[in-house]
């Protein structure tokens, strides 16, 4: 697509002329008659014209010739990037062979529409269904080596000892489905015996975990809800499954699409008794309640009639919206009327670089929605070769459907989209669990310039860690990155061939509402009934979401070496707490004041936007001295009288939360800050 010619110098031919008669005073102080009719004044107004026309030529051949080199090498300006993430669609009853429930495509939700905001739209990617599980394996093991089938249990014939009396870390319950249960909400059905297992039954001492594959193992599952008590009465055990549940079986196991197991926790938190005895059950069974599904910040549109062929090359047509986004699936395409209900599909090119006349190839200008046919290029020997072929003359041309969207305001908080558009059977609500991120703006012509320089060094082929955080932030929903490869002088560093990806993913800028919902979110961290909610929200967000993450390494894969493993993870975070007492300037609002100091304190100590507006550095520690500038600059501050910063530690298994004041706060080399709540006082 073309790039806009940049402006460098905005002055007009008025500017040249009313600047020539202010200096008129001063040279020639005897000319007073300014008027146009004045033969010095004409002479001033010829002068200022050549001279617009001789700067405005001069000053474009630099940018320009930039410009097109960058077109030369194909760099466009990138349209609006959607915010993606996860909606989890929940049934009004279980499914059944002759009761299918099934998401389509398309499938249209939405946050609450408000007096003030419009409601914002996002479709899901792909079709889902959710599927009936069926218990095809229920076996118990005391080491992880040797299995005990215990069909008679799940078939509600006898009782069984979960685990041995006592429980150890190594015991285990393990669950084996036919269907591919990936991505669905799984209720497990236990018929127990209350035996007395002395734990908190609200925070039971177990784990629930789903096999990945050999890659990555067992995984930790989240558990939504469980009304048996740590199996110790009659209840229901709900679980949230991620996305891609390998079907490869665990070794010395039997064959199962999906396999589940329970353990009891190896190290218990503070204040958690373990299980004095192994719970026991009578019967187990297993059904599906809903599934989580990847949704895009996108509407669509279509099909759209482009208008008729010419017969002749280079055609263009536009669509009726701008701002499209990439095509995905078979639904996305331009077609060509054959006959009158005959349409031939046509393939979308980057370029027409490569088509020969035969190839039906159209490109799109996502930003400006315009479609175009292959042109005739005339050559040196006067020929004038097609390239991609050109629609029958007449024949009518249309695009099936196509998607409009992106941009921030698709970047909404958990809890948000509950709103669905598109009826379906079966369906009884929908919502996202974690926040939907990444969306963004259309690029600038100057990010376009400094992106450059990057895409001539990698060409999309990943060799070195900044070709590997190049090409991961081109994800949408990624925002930070950070490689780290092997190194023989560095214990920590990944495994040979291993390829480390450390992620935060793209969060909403801290500007305005964002903000305000931030600062309140910190500041309830304050209040103790609310502290451990808040903090799983605060560190979900720093979290990438699974269908991103599925993005990325599918995304990196295609660009890796063939013997290099990828792992994605996150930095360490170093969670803060500054408490300082300020001294507000006289007639300043005290109020506005500690709001707009806190205000800044958030944005500073940001692992996406803080440091110097780009994310805090990875690595880089916080000093007091850059706390007490950034309080000093805040309007309305007259000094600070006291500072302190403290660490906050949410992993210590003490439960000893808020560390020394330091002066320093040091970060570890692939550590970042982030603000844990700030308390601001006014002397």
């Amino acid at each position: 697509m073309a790039l806009p010619v940049p402006n460098l110098d905005d002055r007009k031919f008025q500017d040249f002329v009313d600047e020539a008669k202010r200096r008129i005073p001063r040279y020639a102080p005897q000319w007073t008659d300014h008027n146009v009719s004045d033969p010095g004044v004409t002479l001033i107004e010829l002068f200022a014209w050549m001279t617009e026309q001789m700067i405005f030529r001069l000053n474009q051949v630099p940018d320009k010739n930039f410009v097109t080199f960058l077109e030369l090498l194909g760099v466009g300006l990138q349209p609006a990037q959607p915010a993606r993430g996860d909606v989890t669609f929940m049934l009004s009853a279980a499914p059944r062979p002759d009761r299918r429930a099934i998401i389509p495509a398309w499938t249209e939700t939405a946050t609450e529409r408000t007096e003030t905001l419009e409601a914002v739209v996002f479709t899901t990617d792909t079709d889902a269904e959710v599927l009936p599980p069926q218990v095809r394996w229920l076996l118990t093991s005391a080491d992880g080596d040797e299995f005990q089938d215990q069909a008679a249990t799940a078939r509600g014939e006898t009782a069984l000892d979960v685990w041995a009396n006592p429980p150890r870390a190594s015991n285990a319950m393990y669950l084996g489905f036919d269907a591919d249960l990936s991505r669905h909400v799984l209720v497990l059905q236990f018929q127990c015996d209350r035996v007395g297992i002395g734990i908190d039954p609200e925070r039971p001492p177990w784990k629930w975990e789903v096999w990945r594959g050999n890659e990555f193992k067992w995984e930790t599952v989240e558990v939504a809800s469980d009304t048996t008590l740590g199996l110790n009465q009659n209840g229901e055990v709900r679980l949230h499954l991620p996305y891609a549940c390998q079907p490869a079986r665990p070794d010395r196991m039997r064959e199962a699409r999906t396999w589940i197991r329970c353990a009891p926790l190896d190290q218990l938190p503070p204040g958690r008794a373990p299980y004095a005895r192994a719970p026991r059950i009578r019967r187990a069974s297993a059904y599906t309640i809903g599934i989580t599904v990847p949704v895009t910040h996108a509407q669509p549109v279509g099909p759209e009639v482009l208008g008729y062929s010419a017969g002749q090359p280079a055609q263009r047509f536009r669509l009726q919206n701008r701002n499209i986004l990439k095509p995905q699936g078979s639904d996305e395409i331009v077609e060509v009327a054959v006959t009158a209900n005959n349409w031939e599909p046509w393939t979308m090119v980057p370029h027409f670089g490569d088509s020969g006349p035969e190839d039906r190839h159209y490109m799109l200008d996502s930003i400006t929605g315009e479609v175009s046919f292959g042109p005739a290029v005339r050559q040196r020997n006067g020929a004038e070769p097609q390239f991609g072929a050109i629609p029958p003359q007449a024949s009518q041309i249309r695009i099936r459907r196509y998607r409009i969207g992106g941009g921030v305001r698709g970047n909404v908080a958990a809890g948000r989209v509950k709103v669905l558009k598109t009826t379906l059977p079966y369906v009884a609500s929908v919502t996202n669990r974690a926040d939907i991120t990444g969306g963004l703006e259309a690029q600038s012509l100057d990010d376009a310039k400094l992106r450059a320089p990057s895409l001539l060094r990698t060409r999309f082929r990943a060799v070195t860690s900044e070709d590997y955080e190049y090409l991961a932030r081109e994800v949408e929903g990624v925002g930070r990155v950070r490689c780290l490869q092997p190194r023989p002088d560095d214990p920590s560093a990944p495994p040979p061939n291993t390829v480390q990806i450390l992620v935060i993913p793209a969060l909403p800028a801290l500007t305005d509402s964002e903000l305000e919902r931030q600062i309140e979110l910190h500041e309830a961290l304050a209040q103790e009934n609310r502290r451990a909610g808040i903090e799983g929200v605060l560190q979900a967000q720093l979290r990438l979401t699974p269908s991103t993450e599925f993005r990325l390494r599918e995304y990196l894969d295609e660009r890796r070496m063939l013997t290099t493993r990828i792992q994605i993870g996150e930095p360490q975070y170093v969670w803060v707490t500054v408490q300082t007492r300020i001294r507000v300037a006289p007639k300043a609002e005290p109020e506005r004041v500690r709001r707009d100091v806190k205000a800044a304190l958030y944005r500073f100590l940001n692992p996406m936007y803080g440091g110097g507006g780009g994310g805090w550095p990875f690595g880089k520690p916080l000093t007091i001295d850059k706390v007490y500038a950034l309080i000093q600059e805040v309007p309305g501050v007259d000094y600070a009288t006291g500072l302190d910063l403290y660490p906050i530690n949410l992993t210590d298994p003490k439960g000893q939360r808020l560390g020394k004041s330091e002066q320093v706060i040091n970060v570890p080399p692939n550590g970042v800050i982030v603000s844990y709540y700030h308390n601001v006082y006014s002397a």
